[in-house]
């Protein structure tokens, strides 16, 4: 009988930590300026400052998302469908470290997005930095 119960407090145990294990929601992983970095990103967005909104851009990003494509495709697009960004409306939901990289979920309040947008930021240290390597935006308003 002792066994047993020991057995079924270790499964008991083991149980419990599994979802500490394998998701974290905590924001110990994110990088102490990642809520500066977003918001700077969310604020240039409203402003059509593509040098402001491409500062922490590591140099794939930078590539990627050019000045041409943010002024003719992502700011007239996130304008008109989900408004403005509402200034200091980030809310963390999830964080989690992959590749090299810390990705982190914020839920962020825009004029347009009845429920809001979810904004994701892949976070990568470049040259004892943190620099930005991903940037989405999801949102009901944006799928269609």
């Amino acid at each position: 009988m002792n066994s047993i119960y020991k057995f079924l407090i270790s499964a008991l145990l083991i149980f419990l930590c599994i979802p500490l294990i394998s998701c974290s929601t905590s924001t110990e992983a994110l990088p102490a300026d990642a809520d500066e970095i977003t918001e700077n990103i969310l604020t240039a967005l409203n402003n059509n400052d593509y040098k402001s909104f491409s500062r922490d851009f590591d140099a794939t990003m930078k590539g990627a998302l050019t000045e041409d494509m943010f002024n003719n495709e992502l700011a007239p697009m996130l304008e008109e469908k989900a408004g403005e960004y509402i200034p200091d409306s980030l809310e963390v939901v999830k964080t989690a470290e992959t590749g090299g990289s810390i990705v982190v979920i914020y839920q962020t309040e825009f004029t347009k997005a009845a429920n809001g947008v979810a904004v994701q930021i892949s976070f990568t240290e470049t040259d004892g930095k943190t620099t930005v390597s991903g940037l989405y935006f999801n949102a009901a308003e944006l799928s269609g």
